[in-house]
C-alpha cells in the first residue's frame, strides 16, 4: 500500500521549505568482538550510531549552507511525524537535468535520535 501526498519540511531558524523527497538513514556499525567459544556466527557489539537525513527540494532553502549546525528537521509520513531537533548540514548540491528541472539536495548529519521512529 502506498502513502501518497505526504510532505516533508525543514525548519532553518525562521525559514521553512518544503521538500518533495526525503530519506532517513540510521545505522549502528557493528564491532566484531568474537572470542573463543562465541559460536558459529560470533559476537558483535553495536555501540556507535550513525545517520543522515537527505532532503530534495525544487527551491533552495534560504541561508542553509554546508557546515551550518542546529538545523531542526521535521518529516511527515502519513500520520507519523519524524523529527530531529539538532542536525548539521554536511552537503548541499544543485542538480539540473536535461529537461531543465532543478533539484537542491541537502544532507544533514544526525546528532541525536529521530523521534517518532
Amino acid at each position: 500500500m502506498a502513502i501518497c501526498g505526504d510532505t516533508c519540511a525543514i525548519s532553518v531558524t525562521s525559514n521553512v521549505s518544503s521538500g518533495h523527497r526525503f530519506s532517513i538513514v540510521c545505522n549502528a556499525p557493528e564491532i566484531d568482538v568474537r572470542a573463543f567459544g562465541s559460536g558459529d556466527y560470533g559476537d558483535f557489539l553495536a555501540c556507535a550510531k550513525d545517520g543522515t537525513i537527505t532532503v530534495n527540494c525544487y527551491m533552495p532553502i534560504a541561508s542553509l549552507e554546508a557546515g551550518d549546525t542546529g538545523i531542526a528537521v521535521t518529516a511527515y509520513v502519513g500520520a507519523t511525524t519524524l523529527t530531529c531537533a539538532n542536525t548539521t548540514c554536511t552537503n548541499v548540491t544543485c542538480d539540473v537535468d536535461a529537461k531543465g528541472v532543478v533539484e537542491w539536495t541537502y544532507v544533514m548529519k544526525l546528532t541525536g535520535d529521530v523521534t517518532g521512529w
